[in-house]
């Protein structure tokens, strides 16, 4: 029986595809980080939207107390655009 060893040498075109094949992971590793990062901020904003939303909404006439104004028996009267 003839057992053949077949000796592997590391050439050029073996260094350049291992470099190609890291450099290939590095960049589907930053690809993945950048999506991870873009999901995290995406999803604050839309908490940050939905809480927005989810709050009473202020009256479109606010109600401001001004010291001058006429009054009506002690009441201070205020006009929908702040003006007393």
């Amino acid at each position: 029986m003839v057992a053949i060893i077949q000796q592997r040498t590391w050439t050029n075109q073996n260094a350049r595809n291992h470099v190609s094949s890291l450099h290939s992971l590095l960049m589907q590793l930053w690809a993945l980080e950048t999506h991870i990062r873009i999901s995290r901020n995406l999803e604050k904003y839309i908490d940050l939207m939905t809480s927005h939303w989810s709050r009473p909404k202020p009256s479109p006439c606010p109600l401001q107390a001004q010291a001058s104004g006429p009054k009506i028996s002690g009441i201070l009267i205020v006009g929908c655009n702040g003006s007393a």
